[in-house]
């Protein structure tokens, strides 16, 4: 099956997803509604940190704009870095792989995930990419390993969340399962 295919089997599918609304974040809520009504659906929307162990990650630039520390100029940040070892990264959720490669002004080797209902992710500065393009990951599955590829100061993880087209904070969702769980659990 083609990409295309795919995309268009994901994408053409039933949008049960609007119990979110439009909004560019699932607060933890409406995860818990998506989690409960359509559990197949809710892991196809970016929900956990995208590391197998994330215990010595720390954030080191936010989404949005901030001072490129390679650049030296004023800059919009389309995601969120995350320093960490070099270690596996893992998919934040269930898709298909749209696209890899290396982009050697910026994101180094990344992979793009297209998940369906308009969310797709991006993990740049790969060591190693170990997907092809038109493979299914599944939530948790590993994508490659944290580097410094591309413009980078040292190891770590370039996170980008678009909904629709439009860049989201990945803040938002990070820990939408954890937080999830630990709600149901009170």
């Amino acid at each position: 099956m083609s990409i295309l295919l795919l995309w268009l089997a994901i994408n053409t599918a039933p949008d049960t997803l609007n119990v979110a609304g439009q909004s560019a974040a699932v607060d933890v809520a409406s995860y818990g509604r998506i989690l409960t009504a359509n559990p197949t659906q809710a892991l196809r929307i970016p929900c956990i940190v995208p590391f197998e162990t994330y215990d010595a990650t720390m954030v080191t630039s936010l989404f949005g704009n901030r001072y490129h520390p390679i650049l030296h100029r004023m800059r919009s940040h389309n995601g969120l870095d995350i320093g960490c070892a070099v270690q596996p990264v893992v998919a934040s959720a269930r898709g298909v792989v749209s696209r890899t490669g290396f982009d050697a002004r910026g994101l180094g080797n990344y992979v793009k995930i297209i998940h369906g209902n308009g969310y797709e992710t991006t993990y740049g500065h790969l060591s190693e990419v170990w997907v092809r393009v038109g493979q299914i990951l599944n939530l948790s599955q590993p994508l490659g390993m944290a580097g410094k590829t591309g413009l980078a100061t040292g190891v770590h993880l370039h996170y980008e969340i678009r909904k629709h087209g439009r860049l989201a904070d990945p803040l938002d969702y990070l820990l939408l399962l954890y937080r999830q769980a630990e709600t149901t659990l009170r």
